[in-house]
């Protein structure tokens, strides 16, 4: 696959090539299982990989992505009508290729179902709208929860921090479904009470936010 350069940030280059069809079919299954507004409005998708430029000893000058000044693990964009009208497909993903490959089957499709939650199809009604070149219009879905943290400030300030105070409610809402790995369960379960539960999140939240976040999904 031919590789496109794209300008980057202070002396390094990104470059680009499409996906192979292992990812589009991936893509394409998870939309069928799981993505039904946009399976029925013949949604199309840009698959692309992005590397991070090397330098002579092949080492990565930086991140192949960055949103927002961090490290991501893929970018989902609307595409726009100029670029449609183009052919380029409905929405673009663009996932970072040189991780790729280090990911378990299992990540690299929560990857992908991540990048297609954020698209959504514009209605009237129960009706999917439509552009000029009767392509489906789209908007983007807001993550259910954006951090931004410092961990030093957690660890600083523990649960007068912001920090730790949203990751407790994170943790108390999400706890079994975002952090399993904690052992977090129903607080009357196993004789334990509603206080010493607590006092578990608290600590497991204060944990958290006191490790630093190395890669976010865009």
């Amino acid at each position: 696959m031919a590789r496109l350069r794209a300008p980057g940030r202070d002396d390094w280059m990104t470059t680009y090539e499409q996906c192979g069809t292992d990812v589009h079919g991936m893509v394409e299954r998870l939309v069928l299982d799981h993505h039904e507004d946009l399976r029925d409005a013949n949604v199309t998708f840009a698959l692309l990989f992005a590397h991070a430029d090397v330098d002579d000893d092949g080492e990565p000058k930086g991140p192949a992505l960055v949103l927002r000044g961090h490290a991501c693990a893929a970018i989902a964009r609307i595409v726009n009508l100029k670029d449609r009208a183009k052919g380029v497909p409905d929405a673009e993903i663009v996932i970072d290729g040189d991780a790729w490959d280090e990911r378990t089957p299992g990540e690299q499709k929560a990857v992908l179902d991540h990048e297609l939650t954020h698209f959504r199809v514009r209605k009237d009604g129960e009706v999917p709208l439509r552009d000029d070149l009767k392509r489906p219009l789209l908007r983007m879905r807001l993550h259910d929860v954006e951090l931004g943290w410092f961990a030093e400030v957690a660890q600083r300030h523990q649960e007068a921090s912001l920090e730790v105070i949203q990751a407790q409610a994170i943790v108390t809402r999400h706890g079994q479904t975002c952090f399993p790995f904690l052992g977090l369960g129903d607080g009357e379960s196993g004789g334990e009470s509603k206080g010493a539960h607590r006092d578990r999140v608290r600590r497991a939240a204060a944990a958290k936010a006191a490790t630093p976040v190395e890669e976010s999904a865009g």
